[in-house]
């Protein structure tokens, strides 16, 4: 997942990961959360569009968009929250097959 190298890099070596999964009755849902410097509200938009990256020399920008991309194909949704100055939670959300499959 495009994410949790972003997340490494952005904490310069210092800092917490945590990923989280869980099943409710309609989706499995995982996060991927860091204690990085966060990300402004205008910044995370445009991260979540894809296409935009930042303090990267070799980076497109292209990893989140892949990653929103594959979500909705398998009609899920992408979220994401930040702080500046308190990290970044990414979460996808993707239904669970029918039984009856």
């Amino acid at each position: 997942m495009a994410s949790l190298p972003n997340a490494v890099e952005a904490m310069n070596g210092r800092g917490e990961i945590t990923l989280r999964t869980e099943i409710s009755d309609s989706h499995a849902i995982i996060e991927i959360s860091d204690t990085g410097p966060g990300i402004s509200p205008e910044k995370l938009s445009r991260v979540l569009r894809g296409g935009y990256t930042e303090g990267k020399k070799e980076g497109h920008g292209i990893g989140m968009q892949v990653v929103r991309e594959t979500v909705q194909e398998h009609h899920g949704v992408l979220e994401a929250e930040s702080a500046e100055g308190s990290g970044t939670t990414f979460r996808l959300k993707l239904p669970l097959a029918d039984s009856h499959l």
